[in-house]
């Protein structure tokens, strides 16, 4: 769905129409935004300042006027460091002297701040300490309340029972289960059993 992999098999569909072979580039026209589950690899660039890897994900549309305006640049990458209370040592130093829980909030602020249409979360907690994965959620549970069309890919279960209005159990490649979520014990037990491959027909 984040377009850096196409599927053997199948169709994604956006508004009816099939998204499954575009790029990266042509995702995002059509409205995606992406927290992948490997914060350092594909979600940031370690090497880069901690202000190139907030305007990454804008270069197709804004990075010359960010290249050409260095005091626009700052303000925007100050404005989500202070809105998403990232902490940071300086906007000059490299990714890579991040926390995992800030290095997620960065990412997550970038990718709200472009959202559009729909943004997928994969994985959004993992490796997180108790307060950013709290923090994490909040904002995801925001965005959901304000209607947006949030996809979480998730495999803790409880993220995945306080964060969803539907749920889908995929196993093997197909889909083991579709449930409306009550956040009720049985639905949960259900659900973990579908993980499991268990039939519960």
């Amino acid at each position: 769905m984040g377009g850096f992999l196409h599927p053997a098999s199948g169709k994604i569909l956006h508004r009816g129409k099939d998204i499954s072979r575009l790029n990266i580039r042509h995702l995002r026209r059509q409205g995606l935004a992406y927290v992948p589950a490997d914060r350092i690899h594909t979600g940031s660039a370690a090497d880069a300042t901690i202000e190139e890897n907030m305007i990454i994900n804008r270069r197709h549309e804004m990075f010359n006027i960010f290249l050409a305006n260095r005091p626009l640049r700052s303000n925007f990458s100050n404005d989500l460091r202070n809105l998403y209370k990232i902490d940071i040592p300086g906007l000059k130093e490299k990714a890579s002297t991040l926390s995992g829980g800030n290095l997620q909030k960065l990412i997550l602020a970038r990718e709200i701040n472009l959202f559009k249409d729909y943004i997928v979360f994969s994985q959004p907690t993992w490796g997180l300490d108790i307060a950013s994965s709290r923090f994490i959620m909040e904002e995801i549970a925001a965005l959901r309340n304000k209607g947006a069309a949030v996809i979480l890919i998730s495999t803790n279960l409880d993220e995945i029972i306080e964060l969803s209005d539907r749920i889908i159990v995929m196993y093997r490649g197909k889909i083991a289960g579709e449930f409306q979520n009550t956040q009720r014990f049985p639905i949960k037990e259900k659900i973990g059993k579908c993980m499991q491959g268990i039939d519960i027909k």
